[in-house]
């Protein structure tokens, strides 16, 4: 019929009807200049079941341009199940179809799709086939034993790009839990001055690997590199031992040697505040040298590196009572984003003196309309009754009700100026806001909050405004905090990265995630408090807040 929508009809109808008598005909439709026509053909083989049209399917697979009807053709490939007339298709030498014949086989009831040949198109010129093949070894931890060879071939290959490489390390991150991936990886960090850059890669992997166990030889391994003297392989040797889950009998030697890379003052700051942060339990002896150095790292001047990894090192440490009080002088100088973190080295005394400094040091600090006040009780709860008088006049303040909030937003909404623009992105990606610590403009910044791109297009200066002084006012959609309490009476504040049987991986900073298994959760539930740190308005000037907005309002 030349009429197009009878002809379309017609099609509905076999499909519909899986008139296998027409099979003929609906092949030589998957020839006509229609895409939509031949997805209707192709939806009807499906459905029919011709073995006999798996050649032309992979045949126009190779021509097909439109991803629906590409869909189309895949699916029809995986609804006939003809594996050995789909494998054929793997010695083409158009991508296209390869690409449609190993998705094909992967899906279909006994396909039986070798790991061997997917690790091969790791490998391909074309990069929708390469990426095809990446995304299934993805599905396919299993397949660990089968591509070790391969991917071992493929991590000492020396002409791998930077791109290649990551990729790499995703895939070895991906089937790490098979014994022989591990050994790989084991393999590969044991002599690092021959092949620095495979060591590197394989550093990588295993801070990526997310096991709730770390193999012995992992630890024995990145315990070498450690103490290797390699500087250029420190920074990835100490994020893998910082990945590393802390088990009940951690490792003496990979303690000391984080130690002694955390008290080496002829290192970058940055590398030794890693170290420490790594410890297994925490610093166990802090000397005053290092009590200052890590103080001094907290600056809200510093870094948004250095400061998350201070406040980290600090809440794990075993400090004593004198550095407690040391501590709590220098909450002055802690930035919002710090500040809870911090106050977690504080839950390991009672001492009333503590306290006492602690109450004195919150109430002079700029810092401190950021402080949680669940988190402050629970941190003063083992101190005496005087000091929870005091905390009792510090909770009043923290407890704002809505009316004085609004009336707060409202009074610096009007007396706010002109802002600069470029001002303003100066400061939206220095240390001082640390704004690009959790939020991408473009293709900079971080992930872990809203993407700010086209923010001005959809926020007014009072959303702006409120978002910046009030954040846990408005949460953005999507961005909503969970809270999780563990059975020891941990408490964590943070957003969802992972969710699967055996744990949740929470971001609770710019710079940290966390592990919890579900066995160790007492309590999970939403919460009202905003990961991002309230407070920055008292850390900044008037202008700078106007320049900060006037920038925001421009990114559109």
């Amino acid at each position: 019929d030349q009429d197009a929508t009878v002809r379309q009809a017609a099609l509905h109808s076999i499909s519909l009807w899986r008139d296998s008598k027409v099979s003929e005909t609906l092949i030589k439709r998957l020839g006509v200049r229609s895409p939509l026509e031949q997805r209707l053909a192709a939806e009807a083989l499906g459905r029919i079941g011709a073995q006999t049209a798996v050649p032309a399917l992979l045949s126009a697979m190779g021509e097909a341009r439109d991803r629906f009807l590409e869909h189309a053709l895949i699916y029809a490939l995986i609804e006939i199940g003809d594996r050995n007339g789909t494998a054929k298709a793997l010695a083409t030498t158009n991508p296209r179809v390869r690409r449609a014949a190993l998705i094909a086989l992967d899906q279909m009831p006994g396909g039986k799709l070798d790991p061997a040949v997917v690790a091969r198109e790791l490998n391909a010129s074309d990069p929708t086939l390469k990426e095809t093949a990446s995304w299934l070894v993805g599905l396919h931890p299993e397949w660990g034993p089968a591509l070790a060879e391969v991917l071992g071939k493929r991590l000492h290959a020396r002409t791998l790009t930077a791109p290649e490489r990551e990729e790499l390390t995703q895939h070895l991150a991906r089937l790490s839990r098979t014994p022989a991936i591990q050994s790989l990886l084991a393999e590969a960090i044991r002599q690092p001055r021959d092949e620095p850059e495979v060591c590197r890669t394989a550093l990588r992997a295993m801070a990526q690997a997310g096991l709730k166990q770390t193999p012995a030889e992992w630890i024995n391994g990145v315990t070498g590199v450690l103490g290797s003297g390699r500087e250029d392989l420190l920074g990835d040797a100490l994020l893998a031992a910082r990945a590393f889950p802390v088990s009940k009998s951690p490792s003496q030697k990979l303690s000391t040697a984080l130690l002694a890379i955390g008290n080496n003052e002829r290192l970058a700051a940055e590398l030794r505040l890693r170290a420490l942060a790594a410890v297994p339990g925490g610093v166990p002896d802090v000397s005053p040298a290092l009590l200052r150095f890590l103080v001094e790292q907290l600056d809200a001047r510093q870094a948004v590196v250095a400061r998350a990894l201070s406040a980290d090192t600090l809440a794990q440490a075993r400090l004593t009572s004198s550095q407690l009080a040391t501590l709590a002088e220098a909450l002055r100088t802690v930035s919002p984003m710090e500040m809870n973190r911090v106050l977690e080295a504080f839950g390991q005394s009672g001492d009333s003196g503590v306290g006492h400094r602690l109450v004195t040091g919150l109430k002079s600090a700029p810092a401190f309309s950021s402080v949680r006040s669940e988190a402050l009780k629970k941190r003063l709860s083992k101190y005496g009754p005087p000091v929870q008088k005091e905390l009792h006049e510090l909770l009043a303040r923290l407890n704002v009700d809505q009316a004085k909030q609004k009336a707060k937003l409202e009074q610096m909404l009007g007396s706010l100026g002109t802002g600069d623009v470029r001002r303003g992105q100066i400061l939206f990606n220095s240390s001082k806001a640390a704004c690009s610590a959790c939020h991408a403009i473009g293709y900079l910044g971080g992930k872990v909050g809203p993407d700010l791109t086209r923010i001005g297009q959809i926020r007014t200066e009072r959303d702006l405004l409120e978002s910046i002084i009030l954040p846990s006012a408005s949460i953005a959609q999507g961005f909503e905090p969970l809270s999780v309490t563990t059975r020891k009476g941990k408490t964590y504040n943070g957003l969802l990265r992972k969710n699967v049987p055996d744990e949740i991986v929470l971001v609770i900073s710019a710079t940290e995630e966390v592990r919890i298994p579900r066995e160790d959760i007492d309590e999970l539930q939403p919460s009202r408090i905003s990961v991002m740190p309230a407070g920055l308005e008292q850390q900044i000037s008037r202008q700078d807040l106007a320049d900060l907005i006037a920038f925001l309002k421009a990114c559109r």
